[in-house]
């Protein structure tokens, strides 16, 4: 006779472990058919701005093609000059480089950054609907 941890172990654990990640794959693939920072999409093409609350209202302003961004405008000029503004260039590049909001961000400036990437993921909404 198994103890009951044992078969807690052989037959309860892994079907636990099978639903978590099951839900976990499901919460993903939602987040990325809805354009919440997957890479690329279907998008119709023009320019979306949006704005997010970093230490200061971040406005971002995207321009895109059918399937990719184009370019992107960052106005942090309300943002602590020597950490949110100096990270703009480094958060542009990112974008670009993701094609998504599904950035890294800046170390140290981590409120703009998840601002930028609020304001982005708006836009990117836009650009779906």
């Amino acid at each position: 006779m198994k103890a009951k941890n044992s078969v807690f172990m052989d037959t309860l654990l892994p079907l636990v472990i099978m639903v978590v990640l099951t839900i976990g794959c499901i919460v993903l693939l939602s987040a990325r058919s809805k354009g919440l920072g997957g890479a690329g999409g279907s998008y119709a093409p023009g320019s979306y701005t949006a704005e997010a609350q970093g230490m200061g209202t971040v406005k971002v302003t995207v321009e895109v093609d059918e399937s990719s961004i184009k370019s992107v405008d960052l106005d942090v000029s309300g943002e602590t000059p020597t950490i949110g503004q100096a990270a703009a260039d480094t958060l542009k590049k990112q974008i670009m480089d993701a094609q998504s909001s599904a950035i890294d961000g800046v170390s140290g400036a981590s409120i703009t950054s998840s601002a930028v990437k609020s304001a982005l993921m708006d836009c990117l909404k836009q650009a779906k609907a």
